[in-house]
């Protein structure tokens, strides 16, 4: 085999699994705790209720409508949301994450949730943390 052979196969083998890597690293985006949220964040920016109610479990509608407003309200003032820390425990996930708003970051705290091999964010729980009546 010639070296420019060689050469052509090296890259072309490195861009293949460039290809590859970059594929699983979006396929698995929303996948696990951090996705789940993402999912949830995305849907209410959307106003995607159908969405909203997917990626959330949960049996209380108005857990539900205040965590959507809360996230909706620091989307509007332009505000963006940042996973710090998942913790996982027991088939829950436990999401500290900053709310940024002019500057401004309020920490909170997600309680995400494991069903078969999917992820949900747990309304029931993580209003509860927040001393929200459930």
């Amino acid at each position: 085999m010639s070296r420019t052979t060689a050469t052509v196969a090296g890259i072309a083998t490195s861009a293949i699994l460039a290809a590859l890597t970059l594929s699983v690293f979006a396929r698995n985006q929303f996948n696990g705790p951090e996705g789940a949220l993402r999912r949830f964040v995305s849907a209410v920016q959307r106003a995607d209720l159908d969405r909203v109610v997917e990626a959330s479990k949960g049996r209380s509608r108005f857990a539900l409508d205040q965590l959507a407003a809360e996230v909706h309200s620091v989307l509007r003032a332009g505000g963006r949301f940042e996973v710090v820390e998942v913790r996982i425990q027991d088939g829950r996930a436990f999401a500290r994450v900053d709310m940024t708003v002019n500057r401004r970051a309020a920490t909170t705290i997600w309680v995400l949730a494991r069903e078969g091999r999917r992820w949900y964010v747990d309304v029931d729980a993580s209003a509860r943390l927040r001393g929200w009546p459930v």
